[in-house]
């Protein structure tokens, strides 16, 4: 059974009970979850100050559209080199710097503002502080599993996707209160706090050091970064489905774009609430938000992705175009519930389907893309926001934020339909295998998109007796599965152990990256799953952690190995 995160859990666990039994086993994550809330809750303070205030100046609209440049241009620029950061730095001293960092840019913007800098200033320092953001998401999640291990990833995960929905509901009426009773800059003054709040918490937690392990590959000599991008550019655009999924992606993040700098001037010119009220409305956003979690679980085992994509977008929509005719906060307050409900869905099933549509070894650069269609569709629709407003009016930018989401969606319906079928039926197809492959120790604890990954690109082998599968000296290429019969493994000549029925081999090449170590030669007649190296680290690499099976078995077999001398030159 898979769960929100596509990880595997047992059947009839409460997601519930899991979660607080994770909370008593794993001291350390406490205090990591409790930095990446404070985090949060600081994050939409700041954004609800910085709104407030640009509005007092002389075109307050532009200024706002500016602002959403500098908070989502970095990211929807740097957010693959975020990535390749986050993944070279001790994550522990990386996020505690980010945090300090941050912290330190927010304590300046509260003297600034106080003693009267330009908005140019402090949407310069704005757009320093989001470029730190860049690398920090990436690496604080790498570092949960690093901090719970594989076992508890997925409730660990889970649990901090609600607290983040919770900070989203929180902040922005703690914003709204802040700018109720004191002036805008303090709104950064709180925020200044959190992010140190979360410095110390994240600087107490010792796992966040562990290294990376093996599959973990830096770039070598072969690397290119445009190669890389090439090959992710190509999955989106080639793999059916996928590029139907980042459209959407990017039209949902356009409507989200033009919330962000619409409904500042929806609670002030229409609704009457002052330029404060945006942060009850960003609130019943979270309300909704909240209200979702339950339905994820239910949202995605319905088994109609096609369905749920397209109700979450009419619900992120159509109270755009109810907001362009009310005038009355509680009404508005309401639909808002709505969107915060299609925001939540709308993201766990367009993330569950872009798993299932690309192939596990390129999927982290097409998280990358997918990445850059969020950010970019958020700047597109702050940029066109204001522009609206300023050609025609607030009502009419509303109503076209409305249709350019429902238009899409409705556009996008066959080649949604096509594309989940496709992944549908290739996911019943892979099902004996994937089961398979779950019992098998080696496995252990991978997610299902991991094992989904590696069924669909493993290649049936038949030997008979004496075939040598791998030759001492040779290049690593593969990792093999016996499905059936006995193979025995030599080294310079002599036995070292025979391998039977669910036994693999062939890692220990391609974790070290060495020639093999051994030469495999069938015992009889034998069938094997031969697994591309490529495809079985990127397997590792989503999982985050190898293995205790596979780290066990490495050692084990290496020590025998080494025991093994090779004979003087000349003996026979």
């Amino acid at each position: 059974m898979a769960d929100v995160d596509g990880a595997r859990t047992t059947q009839g666990v409460d997601p519930a009970t899991h979660s607080r039994a994770m909370l008593r086993r794993q001291k350390q994550v406490r205090p990591m979850l409790a930095a990446d809330s404070v985090s949060a809750l600081g994050d939409a303070v700041f954004w609800v100050g910085l709104l407030v205030w640009l509005l007092d100046h002389k075109d307050g609209t532009a200024l706002i559209a500016l602002a959403a440049v500098a908070r989502l241009g970095p990211r929807a620029l740097f957010g693959a080199a975020g990535g390749v950061v986050a993944d070279r730095f001790d994550r522990r001293t990386l996020l505690v710097g980010l945090d300090l960092a941050r912290a330190l840019l927010m304590a300046a913007m509260v003297w600034l503002v106080g003693v009267g800098a330009s908005p140019a200033l402090i949407l310069a320092l704005v757009f320093v502080t989001y470029l730190l953001a860049a690398p920090y998401r990436p690496a604080f999640t790498a570092g949960i599993p690093f901090v719970v291990g594989e076992r508890d990833a997925a409730a660990a995960n889970a649990l901090m996707r609600s607290l983040r929905q919770i900070a989203t509901f929180l902040g922005p009426l703690l914003g709204s209160a802040v700018l109720w009773l004191f002036a805008p800059q303090w709104a950064f003054g709180v925020t200044a706090t959190t992010f140190a709040l979360s410095a110390l918490l994240l600087a107490g937690i010792p796992r966040l050091r562990a290294a990376l392990p093996p599959t973990h590959g830096r770039p070598g000599a072969g690397w290119s970064w445009r190669r890389e991008l090439h090959e992710g550019v190509d999955a989106v655009l080639h793999q059916r489905g996928l590029a139907v999924m980042m459209w959407l992606i990017f039209v949902f993040s356009v409507a989200r774009g033009f919330e962000l700098v619409l409904l500042v001037l929806v609670a002030r010119d229409r609704l009457g609430m002052g330029a404060q009220g945006v942060g009850v409305l960003n609130a019943a956003i979270g309300v909704g938000a909240i209200l979702a979690v339950p339905l994820i679980g239910r949202a995605v085992g319905a088994g109609r992705p096609t369905a749920g994509v397209v109700v979450s977008l009419v619900l992120t929509s159509v109270p755009l175009a109810l907001l362009s005719v009310m005038t009355r906060p509680g009404a508005a307050c309401a639909v808002l519930v709505a969107v915060g409900i299609g925001v939540v869905i709308f993201e766990v099933l367009a993330v569950s389907l872009v798993q299932r549509l690309s192939r596990l070894q390129v999927l982290g650069r097409v998280y990358g893309i997918e990445n850059m269609m969020v950010n970019g569709g958020k700047l597109t629709g702050s940029l066109l926001g204001p522009l609206l407003v300023a050609v025609f009016s607030l009502r009419a930018s509303l109503l076209v934020a409305a249709l350019v989401v429902v238009v899409s969606a409705a556009l996008a319906i066959p080649g949604l339909v096509r594309a989940s079928r496709i992944a549908e039926a290739r996911r019943r197809e892979l099902e004996p295998i994937v089961e398979r492959l779950a019992r098998i120790e080696l496995f252990d604890g991978a997610s299902l998109l991991a094992l989904e990954g590696l069924a669909g690109t493993l290649r049936v082998m038949k030997v008979t007796s004496g075939d040598a599968v791998i030759i001492e000296g040779d290049v690593a290429d593969s990792l093999y599965i016996i499905r059936s019969g006995r193979l025995n493994v030599s080294k310079h000549g002599e036995h070292v152990a025979t391998l039977g029925s669910d036994d693999w081999f062939g890692e220990i090449g391609l974790l070290q990256r060495v020639p093999r170590t051994a030469t495999v030669r069938s015992a009889g007649e034998a069938e094997l799953w031969q697994i591309h190296g490529a495809e079985f680290l990127a397997a590792l690499n989503e999982s985050a952690l190898p293995p205790a099976a596979l780290l066990e078995g490495v050692t084990a077999r290496l020590a025998q190995l080494e025991g093994v001398e090779r004979p003087p030159i000349g003996a026979s």
